[in-house]
């Protein structure tokens, strides 16, 4: 701690995901799920100046092999399944942080903001080889499968949180509160290959 009121931290962890199976499927591409392993790192402060305001801020990293995600397959009956799989490699860089005032007893403002870049470092993804013309092969899907680079699906770059409440007591035993909130976040990809 650099004092009573502020803190600075710094966390380094590893975790584990346990492998699954693909009920789905008697393909053996797809029906093994590996563990997932993550590294993580994070560097922090968060404290309060005067009685009034609140704070916090993070920079983190988190290093993840065999990230477990979902892809759509077709099976060998024609039908299209969604399944678990594995990521080679992914990395996550990110940025947070929250601020609160108190100008008085009765209001109190809070804004929050998130930086997440979610990127594949290494994944071969069979749905972008069906785009760029994979013959099913697997030397014609790791030519073209490559999804290295790419955005993780579903994660979005920028969200962003404000909220302001009003409270006041009405009685010894009661209080009246009214709270106002929006959330926003900016667009995110629906797939790995990031076309849509």
């Amino acid at each position: 701690a650099l004092s009573d009121n502020h803190n600075v931290y710094v966390n380094i962890a590893k975790g584990t995901k346990p492998g699954d199976i693909n009920p789905e499927t008697d393909d053996e591409r797809f029906r093994k799920v590996n563990e997932e392993s993550v590294w993580s790192y994070e560097l922090g402060a968060k404290g309060r100046i005067g009685d009034r305001i609140s704070y916090a801020i993070a920079a983190y990293r988190s290093d993840v092999d065999e990230q477990q995600l979902t892809t759509l397959v077709e099976l060998a009956d024609g039908r299209t399944a969604s399944l678990l799989t594995n990521a080679g490699r992914t990395r996550v860089n990110g940025l947070e942080g929250e601020l609160t005032i108190a100008p008085d007893e009765f209001w109190e403002f809070s804004f929050s903001y998130a930086w997440t870049d979610a990127t594949f470092r290494d994944y071969v993804s069979s749905e972008q080889a069906d785009l760029l013309g994979s013959d099913g092969s697997l030397a014609s899907n790791n030519a073209l499968g490559s999804v290295a680079g790419n955005r993780l699906p579903r994660i979005p770059l920028h969200t962003a949180s404000m909220l302001l409440s009003y409270t006041r007591p009405v009685s010894h035993q009661a209080e009246a509160y009214t709270v106002a909130d929006l959330s926003l976040e900016s667009s995110r990809f629906a797939q790995e290959h990031n076309l849509i």
